[in-house]
Parts: structure tokens; sequence; C-alpha cells
């Protein structure tokens, strides 16, 4: 965060008034974006990745993560030697270690940046979550089929188109 290091813990507890790192694809620029919205949600099955220079991240197996050569890839399809985009002044790394696990339920963060829609996880480029939180105000906006409709129109042409090739609505 542009207040230092903190766990993804920390930063959910603080959202609408943190900034995080974030990576421009289009000017190839490390932005700060405002996080907009958190995810806290449930996971048994996760990922943990390590990277030549000592990055560790661990996470769900959809979770996607910026892979150089392929962009952005679910945790689960990422493989040793895949190049990952670092902290360190936008430098690849490589990913020497891939371990699939399965834990009791735990909790598990995700966070949706402004703008760039990816942020960095322990100094690894990954996804944000897209969400949609309560889109119509109240219970007589929810009855309007005017209102439903722009919901509907805005879903269509805005928020698909946010997502990542292979990417995934659930």
């Amino acid at each position: 965060t542009e207040i230092g290091d903190m766990p993804i813990e920390e930063v959910v507890k603080l959202t609408n008034n943190v900034h995080v790192l974030s990576y421009n694809h289009k000017t190839q620029i490390l932005e700060w974006r405002k996080v907009n919205a958190s995810k806290i949600s449930e996971a048994s099955k996760l990922v943990r990745l390590k990277t030549h220079k000592g990055n560790l991240l661990c996470c769900t197996e959809e979770h996607r993560i910026f892979i150089s050569e392929l962009g952005y890839t679910k945790a689960s399809n990422v493989k040793r030697g895949d190049k990952l985009v670092t902290i360190q002044k936008k430098q690849t790394d490589s990913v020497s270690l891939v371990e699939h696990f399965c834990t009791n339920i735990q909790p598990v963060y995700d966070l949706q940046v402004e703008g760039n829609s990816n942020f960095f996880a322990n100094g690894i480029l990954v996804h944000n979550c897209g969400l949609i939180d309560d889109p119509v105000e109240n219970w007589q906006e929810a009855q309007s089929q005017t209102i439903r409709d722009i919901c509907w129109e805005w879903y269509r042409s805005t928020f698909r188109t946010r997502i990542w090739e292979n990417g995934s609505i659930v």
C-alpha cells in the first residue's frame, strides 16, 4: 500500500481508504490505484507459488496470476519456470516452486482495484476480482423494469468487457 507493506487481511479492512500498487499494461507503468471493493470467501484447495527471488504467494486455484508469455492464468495452471511480473521495477522472476495442497477451509481475500484491475500480492502481479455489489438502491428500484434494464445493459456493455480472455464469471 502507499502506507507500507501489510497483509491483505488489513488491506481489506481499509477498502475505499487505501491505494495499492497496480500495473498499467498499456503504458507499462506502475501506478497507485484505489481499492474499490474487497471480497472474503473460503477455500480449502490452494496453490503456493515461490519465485527464485524469494516471493511467496498462497492463493486459490482460480486466482489469476500474470505470466509474461501467457497473460493472466489460473494459479492451478502455473508451472515451474513460468515468468511472473514482480513489483521490483517490473522485472520478471521465474517460478521455482508450485505446490497444490488442501487444508481446512480458511478465509481467502481478493481486492477490486480501480482502473487497471490488478495488484501486487506479495510482490507478484495478480488480477483482481470483479464485484457487483448491490446494483439497485432499494426494493422499489428492484421492481422497476427500467432500472433492471439499465443494470442489465451496464452488465453486458461494461462489466463483461472487463473480463480478461479465458476469464470466468461466477
